[in-house]
């Protein structure tokens, strides 16, 4: 009796901070992921299929997309994204995490139409719902968040698009780099308790088991409420 083939997921970013423990929970359903990185030295041996991707060039995305373009994937998660910009690279700041964002998940989304139904998703932040401690930062989600719900309004193949919203998650690389008063104002308004790394993981894959109760294009609130 031949086994069903694996469920495919791909990690966009799959070097961030958050992702190891997604990538556990998804192994653990059964499903061989695919992860993308920009810096070879920052990939790691629980995923074996690596695609180089490199958002801050256009090249990189077109040459990365042409090479996925008969790929089948159940699910993608889209984690690639900068913490708060510098002043002095704003402009590239937003050229890499906006604009060429945008031209990413929209290829990838066509991609996706060809072997549909799958599941995307875009993690975005609290920030794009509530003020934010970071205007650029929280622009950029925002942005991208209504950008997903604007291509979720005219997908007719049968894709399911959603933005994740947790708030400040614990020992993320956000974490880290934040300064300690921004980080207790998150704590407090967490209800004095953060998401972690593999609570977050367990919030995603119960929004996928429960995904046909979403709208296509939803922002979807995890962890903690914000009070």
């Amino acid at each position: 009796m031949s086994q069903s083939p694996a469920k495919k997921l791909l990690i966009v970013g799959a070097t961030a901070s958050l992702s190891p423990s997604i990538v556990a929970e998804a192994q653990n359903r059964g499903y061989q992921v695919t992860g993308t990185f920009r810096s070879k030295d920052k990939r790691y041996r629980e995923i074996t299929e690596w695609l180089d991707l490199d958002i801050a060039k256009v090249a990189s995305i077109e040459k990365f997309i042409s090479g996925i373009e008969n790929g089948n994937f159940d699910l993608i998660i889209y984690l690639a994204g900068a913490t708060n910009p510098t002043r002095n690279s704003l402009d590239e700041y937003i050229e890499t995490h906006f604009t060429n964002s945008i031209l990413l998940i929209e290829s990838l989304i066509k991609t996706l139409s060809n072997n549909s139904p799958a599941t995307f998703m875009y993690m975005s932040s609290r920030s794009a719902i509530y003020p934010s401690f970071d205007v650029f930062y929280s622009a950029i989600k925002s942005g991208i968040s209504a950008a997903l719900r604007s291509l979720g309004s005219t997908d007719k193949s049968g894709n399911k698009l959603f933005s994740i919203a947790p708030g400040l998650i614990e020992e993320s690389s956000m974490y880290r780099e934040m300064s300690t008063e921004n980080r207790k104002k998150h704590v407090s308004r967490s209800g004095n308790s953060l998401l972690s790394t593999d609570e977050l993981a367990l919030s995603i894959f119960r929004v996928l088991d429960d995904r046909d109760n979403f709208k296509n294009g939803q922002i979807i609130e995890v962890g903690p409420s914000y009070e």
